[in-house]
Protein backbone atom coordinates (compact mmCIF):
# COMPACT_ATOMS: atom_id res chain seq x y z
CA UNK A 1 0.00 0.00 0.00
CA UNK A 2 1.38 3.17 -1.24
CA UNK A 3 0.46 6.51 0.32
CA UNK A 4 0.13 9.51 -1.74
CA UNK A 5 1.60 12.65 -1.02
CA UNK A 6 -1.54 14.24 -2.16
CA UNK A 7 -3.47 12.08 0.54
CA UNK A 8 -1.58 13.76 3.61
CA UNK A 9 -2.99 17.29 4.23
CA UNK A 10 -0.57 20.09 5.48
CA UNK A 11 -0.29 20.76 9.14
CA UNK A 12 -3.23 23.23 10.18
CA UNK A 13 -1.71 26.38 11.98
CA UNK A 14 -1.48 26.59 15.54
CA UNK A 15 -4.71 28.70 17.31
CA UNK A 16 -5.52 29.84 13.70
CA UNK A 17 -2.84 32.37 13.15
CA UNK A 18 -0.45 32.38 10.51
CA UNK A 19 0.68 30.60 8.50
CA UNK A 20 2.02 27.02 9.61
CA UNK A 21 5.72 28.07 8.84
CA UNK A 22 5.34 30.93 10.90
CA UNK A 23 3.67 28.23 13.87
CA UNK A 24 6.70 25.99 13.38
CA UNK A 25 9.42 28.92 13.93
CA UNK A 26 7.49 30.05 17.11
CA UNK A 27 7.87 26.36 18.27
CA UNK A 28 11.49 25.88 17.21
CA UNK A 29 12.15 29.30 19.05
CA UNK A 30 10.13 28.47 22.60
CA UNK A 31 12.35 25.24 22.16
CA UNK A 32 15.43 27.17 22.15
CA UNK A 33 14.43 29.21 25.08
CA UNK A 34 14.11 25.79 26.98
CA UNK A 35 17.33 24.89 26.12
CA UNK A 36 19.05 28.24 27.13
CA UNK A 37 16.72 28.02 30.44
CA UNK A 38 18.58 24.03 31.10
CA UNK A 39 22.06 25.30 29.99
CA UNK A 40 21.58 28.12 32.91
CA UNK A 41 20.63 25.32 35.41
CA UNK A 42 23.30 23.23 35.03
CA UNK A 43 25.71 26.33 34.70
CA UNK A 44 24.23 27.49 38.05
CA UNK A 45 24.56 23.64 39.55
CA UNK A 46 28.41 23.75 38.29
CA UNK A 47 28.86 26.75 40.15
CA UNK A 48 27.30 25.95 42.91
CA UNK A 49 29.15 22.59 43.51
CA UNK A 50 32.79 24.36 42.56
CA UNK A 51 31.81 26.45 45.70
CA UNK A 52 30.84 24.10 48.12
CA UNK A 53 33.91 22.23 46.56
CA UNK A 54 36.42 25.12 47.45
CA UNK A 55 34.73 26.80 50.72
CA UNK A 56 37.03 24.81 53.09
CA UNK A 57 40.12 26.71 51.48
CA UNK A 58 37.96 29.57 51.55
CA UNK A 59 37.45 29.74 55.08
CA UNK A 60 41.23 29.42 55.57
CA UNK A 61 41.54 33.16 53.67
CA UNK A 62 39.23 34.57 56.17
CA UNK A 63 35.87 34.42 53.86
CA UNK A 64 32.92 34.26 55.93
CA UNK A 65 34.09 35.50 59.00
CA UNK A 66 35.03 39.12 57.87
CA UNK A 67 34.09 41.60 60.00
CA UNK A 68 30.81 43.26 58.91
CA UNK A 69 29.51 39.32 58.65
CA UNK A 70 26.28 39.29 60.86
CA UNK A 71 25.80 36.35 63.00
CA UNK A 72 23.65 35.87 66.06
CA UNK A 73 23.50 32.36 68.61
CA UNK A 74 20.78 32.11 70.74
CA UNK A 75 20.10 29.10 72.73
CA UNK A 76 19.19 26.00 70.03
CA UNK A 77 19.51 28.66 66.89
CA UNK A 78 22.05 30.66 65.24
CA UNK A 79 21.65 32.89 62.24
CA UNK A 80 24.64 33.60 59.85
CA UNK A 81 24.67 36.41 57.22
CA UNK A 82 28.14 36.72 55.73
CA UNK A 83 26.97 40.25 54.02
CA UNK A 84 31.15 41.49 53.64
CA UNK A 85 31.88 38.80 52.25
CA UNK A 86 29.36 38.32 49.68
CA UNK A 87 30.33 41.72 48.70
CA UNK A 88 33.90 40.74 48.26
CA UNK A 89 33.06 37.73 46.35
CA UNK A 90 30.88 39.45 44.42
CA UNK A 91 33.07 42.36 43.51
CA UNK A 92 36.20 39.93 42.63
CA UNK A 93 33.84 38.14 40.40
CA UNK A 94 32.21 41.75 38.86
CA UNK A 95 35.79 42.55 37.96
CA UNK A 96 37.12 38.92 36.79
CA UNK A 97 33.92 39.23 33.76
CA UNK A 98 34.93 42.87 33.12
CA UNK A 99 38.25 41.92 32.38
CA UNK A 100 37.79 38.62 30.66
CA UNK A 101 35.23 40.91 28.50
CA UNK A 102 37.77 43.28 27.34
Amino acid sequence: MRIMASTIPPPAPLNGQGSSLRSTAKQVQRLAGKMDVSRFLIGLGLVILMAGLLWPFLERLGLGRLPGDIMVRREGFTFYFPIVTSLLISLILSLLFWFLRR
